[in-house]
């Protein structure tokens, strides 16, 4: 089809004696290559069966409570409305021991021992205690055995002033099979002054509990802060709300905006192209023109959308306005199909696409003889061996 359109074009051209140096040559296929480019990125933007409008994201009218993503692009399964209400997160068991003086001794001199019992496993542990230690670092050595055993639950110190205590964090959350719902416990096995009485182990400063949430209207309940629906959303609580989350499908403004950033580095890139050839200086200027030519027009429109047109004819775009312009639908309509924009576009690409050396400097020769038009062999024969360029 581009070759005879090819043909078709040049049956009415003159006949043009060319330079095709090497920066010649370069400058055509570059004008070529990215002309295609900005023609498939335009048509992207507007297509309505492959248009990047289709990628859908999820919004939260309160991030800060309510975070949600889409697992799956099988946009069927959200549910239509999505409404969330959080009455209160999942939590994981944390017991923070007894202060006591850093720097004392308060235990007996003797192998202490206590067991941590958790809903799979009972853990024993042994700690000996000498006259030359004192609580602080006698507490470290609880801390490390605990941590080495990795049995689900991270031990750390507190400080206060000249005091500390073992805090004991538990790594699931929701509730737990033990009693009064926790995921572990302490038991003491030494009589006497003991390590795990002494320091406070099974004091519980917060059980584990179940989040609690409602899904348009429907209460629920988990022991996670992560929830899935169909497969489909992830939804991430993070705080209890006062107000109902609505949850809304909306165009993915990511994937947007990078296809809108390709549109105006492909314009932008033609553009520089034009006006940075040196041994073309009259093709450059034409080209600048066409391209100016053919995005002016629309200059209060692409405005109103967030693309600027600067004075030496580049494109840039403003973020606030464009991410509004796509949200009320302003931005599509622009570039959506048979629009004049769209339109605009797709005539100085093609032209480009079909005829770059139109832009490079040449001598006329003769010009056809209108009676009787039949295709010049001269420039179509060049301009084929351009169009094999990526393949050399």
């Amino acid at each position: 089809d581009i070759y005879s359109r090819i043909i078709s074009l040049n049956k009415d051209a003159p006949l043009y004696k060319l330079n095709l140096t090497d920066d010649s040559q370069n400058y055509a296929i570059s004008i070529k290559e990215t002309a295609i480019e900005l023609n498939q990125v335009t048509s992207l933007l507007g297509d309505h069966s492959e248009s990047v409008f289709n990628q859908k994201a999820l919004a939260s009218s309160d991030e800060s409570k309510v975070y949600v993503s889409l697992l799956s692009s099988d946009y069927d399964k959200i549910p239509n409305p999505l409404d969330i209400d959080v009455n209160h997160l999942a939590s994981h068991q944390i017991n923070v021991g007894s202060y006591v003086r850093s720097d004392y001794l308060s235990l007996s001199t003797k192998t202490h021992t206590f067991d941590i019992v958790t809903e799979d496993n009972t853990y024993n542990f042994k700690i000996p205690v000498t006259e030359n230690d004192h609580n602080k670092n006698i507490q470290n050595r609880v801390i490390d055995a605990i941590n080495s055993r990795n049995i689900g639950i991270n031990a750390s110190l507190d400080t206060r002033e000249k005091t500390s205590a073992i805090v004991l964090e538990g790594t699931l959350y929701g509730r737990g099979a033990l009693a009064n719902d926790l995921t572990f416990s302490i038991e003491d096995t030494t009589y006497g002054n003991s390590l795990a009485y002494t320091f406070g182990l099974d004091n519980n400063l917060q059980p584990p509990t179940d989040s609690e949430f409602n899904i348009n209207g429907t209460q629920h309940f988990s022991s996670s802060n992560n929830i899935s629906i169909n497969n489909t959303v992830s939804i991430d609580l993070l705080a209890p709300t006062k107000h109902t989350v609505h949850i809304t499908t909306t165009p993915d403004f990511q994937e947007v905006s990078s296809m809108v950033d390709k549109f105006i580095n492909s314009y932008n890139k033609l553009m520089d192209t034009a006006l940075s050839t040196d041994a073309n200086p009259r093709g450059g200027r034409r080209l600048s023109n066409d391209l100016t030519n053919a995005v002016k027009q629309f200059n209060d429109s692409l405005s109103h959308i967030g693309l600027n047109l600067s004075e030496d004819g580049h494109l840039s775009s403003d973020k606030d306005t464009l991410t509004k312009s796509i949200k009320s639908g302003a931005f599509q309509s622009v570039f959506e199909d048979l629009s004049d924009f769209k339109n605009s576009i797709t005539k100085v690409t093609d032209k480009l696409t079909l005829n770059p050396l139109e832009y490079v400097d040449k001598i006329v020769i003769t010009y056809p003889n209108f009676r009787r038009s039949f295709p010049n062999p001269y420039i179509p024969s060049r301009y084929s061996g351009l169009l094999y360029n990526r393949y050399l």
